[in-house]
């Protein structure tokens, strides 16, 4: 197709946004270009795939859990803050559906232990993000069973981050006026990406590159922030979307 019947938005974060980055630059090489780029508590790679210091005994608990209550318990404060997930859960959309989800298997497992459907315990409502999150996870892999089961995807993940690298001149290009609209989005309690490097991010990135952070929020701050967040990408794709739009007015 050519470039200006393209309309096209990418969303990456964590793993994601180091394989949105590659493939808004492959995308370009074809010459096609993603309309916009949104990535979120990500890094460019290189000696920057290394966390914060202070979650490697988070990260050494985690590996040397042998329970499944165990690894959610060690797996949660590096996905969210203590604050978040001590509060009751946020009256949203995501979290009805959790809500659904936590009832729909606690029904199942109820008519599985007796043999009927018609058997079936009130469903308690989770008191706390915590409490809710951990549901969530338990009921979704890699922490349903041994975790010896999901190894290949593990050490895959593994190897994708840790060979991950885009240089400072192929994100120049990238946030080059040739190149999609970019938005960096990071959180500064982030266990996993150290914000620093989001930052380095953005300002590789540079042009009109634009850089939001979340202060008081973890690595997973789409759920912690989920209406600030989405209406961050909203606008992002509003506004590459018109200068698209008005750059193609301009050709014709």
């Amino acid at each position: 197709p050519e470039q200006s019947s393209t309309r096209l938005h990418i969303v990456g974060w964590s793993l994601g946004g180091m394989v949105a980055q590659e493939l808004g630059l492959m995308l370009m090489d074809r010459g096609i270009p993603p309309t916009s780029l949104a990535l979120a508590c990500t890094h460019s790679g290189g000696w920057r795939l290394l966390p914060p210091l202070s979650s490697f005994p988070i990260l050494l608990k985690v590996a040397m859990s042998l329970s499944t209550e165990a690894r959610i318990e060690s797996v949660l404060p590096l996905h969210h803050t203590d604050d978040f997930l001590n509060q009751a859960p946020p009256d949203t959309p995501d979290t009805a559906q959790l809500h659904l989800e936590a009832e729909e298997s606690q029904r199942s497992s109820s008519a599985a232990a007796n043999g009927s459907s018609s058997t079936r315990r009130r469903y308690r409502r989770a008191e706390s993000s915590r409490e809710l999150l951990s549901g969530m996870y338990q009921r979704r892999s890699p922490f349903d069973g041994g975790l010896w089961k999901f190894m290949p995807g593990v050490i895959g993940q593994l190897l994708a981050t840790t060979t991950h690298y885009v240089s400072p001149a192929r994100l120049r290009r990238l946030g080059s006026p040739a190149g999609p609209r970019c938005v960096v989005v990071s959180a500064g309690r982030d266990r996993l990406i150290d914000p620093r490097h989001s930052h380095a991010l953005a300002e590789c990135l540079g042009g009109d590159a634009q850089l939001f952070e979340f202060s008081p929020n973890g690595h997973m701050v789409n759920m912690e922030r989920p209406s600030e967040f989405n209406l961050i990408l909203r606008n992002h794709f509003y506004r590459a979307a018109t200068e698209q739009q008005q750059k193609r007015a301009e050709r014709s």
